[in-house]
């Protein structure tokens, strides 16, 4: 059976910034998706 994570905060906490890390580090495969937000004056425009 996998693992699963999940990681929950508020926003710019650093959460996208931990799992990616994480993963290169431990050259595990990882499943999912990432958005990459789009901003725009500090508001969030739409995502990548």
């Amino acid at each position: 059976m996998a693992t699963v994570y999940l990681l929950t905060g508020g926003p710019g906490t650093g959460k996208t910034t931990v799992i990616r890390q994480a993963i290169a580090r431990s050259k595990a495969k990882a499943g999912g998706f990432y958005t990459e937000e789009i901003r725009s004056g500090g508001t969030r425009q739409g995502f990548r």
